[in-house]
């Protein structure tokens, strides 16, 4: 905090409202763990992990990068406001079952990335993949979560899960 100064920002956190005061450097990700967001991880803080991705109006975003002066005005969603979502738990169900979350600590960012592939329905595996690079594994699960992506994006694309 160079001169102490904060802004009010307000956004709709998981379809809360939310007013929070912020500085004007500080970034979305430490203002959404200051509201209890368990699921944004700040890992790298520069923007090259994804591990504190979240949706800013349903677009994926670095939240260390994204200042939170940024989100006034804005539909800020985590994995934590998605629970009822079915292509999250399809998402989940093909990750458990490929085995593709060792530690889960990239997990939510991963699974908010892919959220965006569901409207452009099945992909190729290398589709997948070039969406994904962003996100990185310290398991290094990424053929395994390629997979269950897909799993998931086929299973949306039957009809079983939307």
């Amino acid at each position: 905090m160079i001169d102490g100064r904060q802004e009010m920002v307000r956004f709709e956190l998981n379809g809360v409202p939310v007013e929070i005061g912020v500085v004007m450097d500080e970034p979305l990700s430490q203002v959404l763990r200051r509201l209890g967001e368990a699921t944004v991880r700040e890992s790298c803080a520069v923007g090259l992990c994804g591990c504190c991705t979240a949706l800013v109006d349903g677009k994926s975003v670095s939240t260390c990068l994204y200042w939170a002066v940024m989100a006034d005005g804005t539909h800020v969603e985590t994995l934590d406001g998605l629970g009822s979502d079915q292509r999250v738990a399809a998402l989940q169900g093909s990750i458990a079952e490929r085995g593709a979350a060792q530690c889960g600590y990239c997990t939510p960012g991963m699974v908010l990335t892919a959220l965006e592939l569901f409207d452009a329905g099945p992909q190729s595996t290398q589709e997948i993949a070039a969406h994904m690079n962003g996100n990185l594994c310290r398991c290094a699960c990424y053929p395994e979560m390629t997979c269950a992506i897909k799993d998931a994006l086929m299973t949306a694309g039957d009809g079983s899960a939307t």
